[in-house]
């Protein structure tokens, strides 16, 4: 876990946080989707062929805020219609 403060407070940020996400049918394969915590911004990532179940798991962070981690664990909130 990293180390950081916030108002001279030391919080713990999980290296690989769990992060929930909406799958969603793309043209060529599963999307999956999230509104990213650390950011504010919509994040998309690959989540395998279409003709599958969506797969979640780790990920590399897309996200360029500092407090963001470097990779996060996908897990499926939903599967959209």
């Amino acid at each position: 876990m990293a180390d950081n403060t916030i108002a001279d407070v030391p919080i713990e940020i999980p290296k690989h946080p769990r992060v929930l996400c909406v799958a969603k049918r793309g043209r060529e394969c599963w999307l999956l989707e999230f509104r990213c915590v650390w950011c504010g911004k919509l994040h998309q990532h690959g989540g395998g062929p279409l003709d599958g179940e969506p797969d979640a798991g780790h990920r590399v962070s897309h996200c360029h805020d500092p407090w963001s981690p470097d990779g996060y664990e996908l897990v499926i909130a939903r599967v959209a219609a």
